[in-house]
């Protein structure tokens, strides 16, 4: 099920707080030496925000639903905090770009490369503020672009390509919760009587890839592959292998470019929408019926609202 995206509105003002938040265990000795276990990787966010005003009347490309109306809707349609949606930070909502002066940019642009030991390789998509630490993307907003030493990658399934999995999908020691790329090769095991074509390719079983030169239809039995560079016959027709060498795995490094959401909650079940001034004091007083005036959460004239609309990370389902 796809998530509905918070509505960017014109009155969203200063000031705005956006805050990290981790959980760490401390337990402490007679001595006062300290034992600190932090719970979660990827930290919560929270986003403070005040809007200076919303019109309950139609204007500009507001012309059927008022501002008031979108946000109070979106309230509304989320239950409060019980459902989750996506948030486009306005100064925080890109990764990239892949490439500078034609070469990786690593490592702000950088995704790792890791493998399950089984011969499976695995990108996290991932941001990092500074280089050092790494955070989990958990919603893209558009299309990833994805550089292996700086040649643009394919998706696929064929060798160094990539299928786009999660969100939620973890990696041990990488990735927690977020969106995860999983290279080639892609490649079968060998099948007995099947019809191969030019440049099919398998995985044999010593982890090789094994491509196709001469086409034609396998033997009953695998054969014993060339696994030093060579070529293999197989069967008793013109099926022919050529050993394209072990696969470890995509080149490094791998950079990518692409625009982020963060998957948030309303912080609260309540949100209070305060009126300011009356449908009668505006040019753009609207019909009888429709509304009307001018309303704040937090800005310059309110007076007894709760003064702000706070948004908190939430996290996705883990697969």
């Amino acid at each position: 099920m796809s998530l509905s995206v918070f509505p960017s509105l014109p009155g969203l003002t200063y000031t705005s707080m956006k805050t990290p938040k981790f959980n760490t265990l401390v337990q402490s000795g007679a001595n006062e030496y300290e034992v600190r276990l932090p719970q979660y990787t990827n930290p919560v966010w929270t986003w403070t925000l005040i809007f200076d005003f919303l019109h309950d009347f139609f204007w500009g490309s507001f012309e059927t639903v008022s501002e008031l109306r979108t946000l109070m809707g979106f309230v509304n349609d989320n239950y409060g905090k019980a459902s989750s949606f996506l948030y486009t930070d306005p100064d925080d909502n890109s990764v990239g770009p892949a490439l500078v002066g034609g070469l990786p940019n690593v490592p702000l642009a950088q995704l790792a490369l890791v493998s399950d030991g089984v011969g499976n390789y695995y990108s996290p998509v991932q941001r990092t503020l500074d280089g050092t630490s790494f955070e989990d993307i958990t919603d893209l907003n558009g299309a990833i672009a994805v550089y292996l030493d700086g040649t643009l990658a394919a998706a696929g399934s064929g060798v160094n390509q990539y299928t786009l999995e999660g969100p939620g999908l973890a990696i041990p020691g990488h990735s927690w919760m977020g969106m995860v790329l999983k290279w080639g090769p892609g490649a079968p095991a060998w099948a007995a009587g099947h019809a191969y074509l030019m440049n099919d390719v398998i995985l044999d079983p010593a982890g090789h890839i094994q491509k196709v030169t001469t086409a034609g239809t396998s033997g009953s039995t695998a054969p014993v592959f060339n696994d030093a560079g060579g070529s293999t016959p197989d069967g008793t027709g013109t099926l022919v292998w050529i050993d394209e060498n072990y696969y470890s795995g995509p080149p490094a490094p791998v950079t990518a470019q692409f625009r982020f959401y963060f998957r948030v909650r309303f912080e609260s079940d309540s949100q209070d929408f305060e009126k300011f001034l009356g449908a009668g004091s505006s040019a753009g007083a609207p019909p009888a019926g429709q509304g009307g005036g001018y309303w704040t959460i937090g800005g310059e004239n309110s007076q007894n609202g709760s003064g702000t609309l706070v948004l908190r990370t939430a996290r996705p389902v883990p697969l």
